[in-house]
């Protein structure tokens, strides 16, 4: 639960520290990519912690590259 809550802080400190420079600055497609990167590790990070089994993205790969393999394969 502790990793938790810090992982809560760094999340707050990383907008108030970074995020809010770049709203007052006008760099609002920067400051969005930002947050949505910040967002996407805070949540991925507590996944890990909590023991949640995420899907691989290798079954992307898999799915995307399977007709190539099957093409170049030797038969």
């Amino acid at each position: 639960m502790s990793a938790i809550v810090l992982i809560a802080f760094l999340f707050v400190w990383g907008v108030a520290k970074e995020l809010v420079p770049l709203f007052k600055k006008g760099f609002i497609k920067d400051s969005v990519l930002y947050l949505a990167m910040l967002v996407i590790g805070a949540v991925l990070s507590i996944c890990t912690i909590q023991l949640i089994d995420l899907p691989t993205p290798m079954v992307l790969l898999e799915v995307v590259y399977s007709p190539m393999l099957k093409w170049f394969a030797p038969e």
